[in-house]
């Protein structure tokens, strides 16, 4: 058990240190060997994208962290659950002490549509910064132009757009809002 743990932390060190060679100056990782092996693989950078990692940072299963052409830092003792995303077109902020549970999505862009539908390859995208000592919960959505202030708690199944004020709780009761597309 004791011998299976250090080849676990070797093979961290060793897939965390082949991100770094392969993308040297885009990617800063710290003390953070709280990683689980099966979580390593999902740094994904393109278009000039760049990931700074904090101390103590630590991932479950499945979690995604993608910089297409933007940038995701996240502060020290940051942990992020089972299956969530963060994928920044932009730049995605995160503080200190965060705690991000699963299934939780964080993008800081949507697609362009009009009345022609969705554009594909067209982004509107918009700045997230998440303060210290925020937790999120399972299942949140948190989308392009956030602000979360520090010790603040998005609850599970919640989707934040727009402006959240310092020691806040924020649920998920919105009522849905329909309204017709432009011709």
């Amino acid at each position: 058990m004791i011998i299976g743990r250090m080849i676990n932390k070797t093979n961290t060190l060793v897939r965390f240190l082949l991100i770094k060679i392969r993308f040297t100056k885009r990617i800063k990782v710290q003390n953070c060997f709280s990683c689980n092996i099966k979580s390593i693989r999902v740094f994904s950078i393109q278009n000039g994208g760049i990931i700074n990692v904090g101390d103590r940072f630590r991932t479950r299963e499945g979690v995604k962290i993608d910089a297409n052409g933007g940038r995701i830092e996240f502060g020290s003792n940051c942990a992020i659950n089972r299956n969530s995303i963060c994928v920044a077109h932009k730049a995605i902020i995160i503080g200190n002490n965060v705690l991000i549970g699963p299934n939780v999505c964080i993008y800081d862009h949507d697609h362009c549509f009009g009345k022609d539908g969705v554009m594909s390859n067209k982004f509107k995208d918009g700045e997230i910064i998440i303060g210290d000592n925020v937790w999120i919960g399972a299942g949140a959505i948190i989308l392009r132009g956030t602000r979360i202030g520090n010790n603040s708690v998005i609850g599970a199944g919640t989707v934040v757009k727009g402006d959240v004020p310092a020691c806040s709780l924020v649920v998920g009761d919105r009522k849905n809002s329909i309204r017709k597309l432009d011709r």
